[in-house]
């Protein structure tokens, strides 16, 4: 059985993937475009794209292998003590809406094959007061 779900107010102006990233973990992003180009996810009620930003108030139509899916979530490794230290060191702007980061050469952004410290990974420790 399909399932909506409301877009969150603290959420509004993020991509669908991100979002369908947070609410649903264990959906691997290529399987999510398989659902999205075959028109099972559905943005109030038309097509959308991964990349489409939602708004507050909108509605994501979930396919039921979405709903009852019975893939484990992957563990995240455990956060190194001194990684949130070494981030807040790096900030050299921050507002409700931005945080500016001045990244180290050698620090990679995003993860990859055999890489366990970038900074995609550690940015769940400057959350603050958001999810």
């Amino acid at each position: 059985m399909t399932e909506n779900a409301q877009i969150a107010m603290d959420e509004d102006g993020i991509r669908l993937d991100r979002w369908f990233k947070r609410h649903y973990p264990a959906l691997s992003h290529g399987r999510l475009e398989k659902l999205l180009r075959t028109g099972q996810v559905r943005l109030d009620g038309k097509r959308a794209k991964s990349a489409d930003r939602v708004a507050s108030g909108q509605a994501v139509r979930i396919p039921p292998q979405v709903v009852n899916d019975t893939v484990a979530e992957k563990p995240r490794p455990a956060p190194r003590p001194d990684d949130a230290h070494l981030l807040q060191d790096l900030i050299l702007y921050m507002d409700p809406s931005v945080i500016v980061l001045n990244k180290p050469a050698g620090l990679a952004t995003q993860g990859g094959s055999g890489l366990t410290r970038h900074v995609d990974g550690m940015l769940d420790q400057l959350a603050f007061e958001k999810n």
